[in-house]
């Protein structure tokens, strides 16, 4: 296991935290996949909307990824 993230389902949404790779992982396009994995898992189950909570200090990493 290199990457893992915890989802929580409530009603028609997802929440999602904790998403980490292994640093000697990182940068090589993992995390995406497992985002578009629970993208794709929230539509097949038709959840209404997914969220999640960033750190301060990963901002910029989401920021980046849009």
């Amino acid at each position: 296991m290199v990457s893992i993230v915890s989802c929580f389902i409530s009603d028609d949404e997802m929440q999602f935290r904790k998403l980490a790779t292994l640093h000697e992982y990182q940068g090589r396009g993992i995390a995406s996949e497992v985002l578009n994995y629970i993208f794709d898992f929230a539509r097949h189950k038709n959840l209404k909307r997914v969220w999640f909570n960033a750190s301060s200090n990963k901002k910029i990493f989401m920021k980046n990824s849009e």
